[in-house]
């Protein structure tokens, strides 16, 4: 037995989208991969955002860095929770996809050969 599961489960935990593209499912594989891109892309433009509208007006010189810390997140980041919240969710989706396509190919592949 191969176990070809483990290495796409192992793939999305680390890439999102690989775990598929391992399973033969190009399309989901460059979807979900594509997803996770543009909102890590959009999780960071919304970040600078947000420090850059905490930090405006702020004498930063006088501040040490656990004051800007706590200054940052005091403020409402809603967005980016959410965003975040997608993220992940998107993420495990792929891994559990991965794993159950690559174990029911898996099973096919064992059932093929007997």
């Amino acid at each position: 037995m191969k176990k070809a599961y483990i290495s796409a489960l192992s793939s999305a935990l680390v890439i999102p989208g690989l775990g598929q593209i391992l399973n033969q499912q190009l399309k989901k594989g460059l979807i979900i991969l594509a997803v996770i891109l543009i909102l890590m892309i959009t999780n960071l433009i919304t970040s600078y955002r947000l420090i850059k509208t905490v930090l405006e007006g702020v004498d930063t010189s006088s501040l040490n860095p656990q004051a800007l810390f706590a200054l940052i997140l005091n403020t409402e980041c809603a967005s980016i929770k959410f965003i975040f919240f997608i993220t992940c969710v998107v993420w495990l989706y792929s891994v559990f996809d991965a794993f159950f396509w690559g174990h029911k190919i898996e099973q096919q592949g064992a059932h093929n050969s007997q």
